[in-house]
């Protein structure tokens, strides 16, 4: 398993995300949360309410790409970690929703 991570711009924006990975079956399961983001764009500091997608993918190849393809930002940061330890059962079902 691995968890994929994102930023958007909006709750609808993370939340159709979240959906369309479910139901494609690249996550078994996301999950979205508000965040207060700092970090300079375009030579200026931006200080924005952004929302974190956290998916939970066995494919996370397939996972980036579609987000990659579908992402509203210009330059969406996509990010994938693999735990290094997590529950049998769990791992299963992210395996085989």
């Amino acid at each position: 398993m691995h968890i994929l991570y994102s930023s958007f711009p909006s709750k609808k924006s993370a939340k159709d995300m979240a959906l369309a990975l479910v139901k494609k079956k690249l996550a078994a399961c996301a999950s979205f949360f508000r965040a207060e983001s700092v970090f300079f764009w375009k030579n200026r500091l931006c200080d924005e309410n952004e929302w974190i997608l956290e998916a939970k993918a066995s494919r996370p190849k397939a996972a980036m790409e579609f987000v990659k393809r579908n992402h509203p930002y210009s330059l969406p940061m996509i990010y994938s970690v693999r735990p290094d330890f997590i529950e049998g059962k769990c791992d299963k079902w992210v395996k085989h929703p």
